[in-house]
Parts: structure tokens; sequence; C-alpha cells
């Protein structure tokens, strides 16, 4: 498992893996809490934030740590999608 640890790192580590998994973490609503009533939704979304927090923990990432990340992807894929959005 430590070598899956260290993949996960390295490939995350490069700019790109810095974008790729920003947009990971946000689609898997890793930074915000689910409030679907819907069971199916609410199941969908579970399965999404369970990917988020395996790759989260892969990344060692601390809990005090995550409102700082949570807005630091954040804001990188605002200014992503400000960049390459449907009108450029």
């Amino acid at each position: 498992m430590a070598q899956i640890a260290q993949d996960y790192r390295d490939v995350f580590s490069t700019p790109e893996g810095e974008r790729v998994l920003a947009d990971l973490m946000t689609w898997c609503h890793a930074w915000s809490p689910i409030e679907e009533t819907d069971p199916i939704r609410l199941a969908m979304a579970t399965g999404e934030q369970n990917v988020a927090k395996r790759i989260a923990g892969l990344l060692a990432y601390r809990p005090e740590d995550y409102p700082a990340t949570a807005k630091r992807q954040t804001d990188l894929i605002n200014h992503l999608m400000e960049d390459h959005g449907p009108s450029n």
C-alpha cells in the first residue's frame, strides 16, 4: 500500500496532476456535505465522496488541512473554467 500511496503523490504532484486532482475532488464533493434526500442520488453522491476520501487518504491529507486544500482546488477549477469555458 505504501507504493500505491507514493504513486498517487508522484502523479498528483505535477501541474497536470494537480489540475486533475482538483477536478476529481470537486466532482466527488470532497469538500462539501452531501445534501441529497433522494436515496438514489444520495447513494451516488456517497460513492463519489468515498472516491475522494480514498484519494485524500492516500495523499495523507489531514483534516485540519481540508479548508485550505478545498480553497486551493476550488480556485484552480474556477480559474480553469474562466480560461477554458465554452465562451473561449
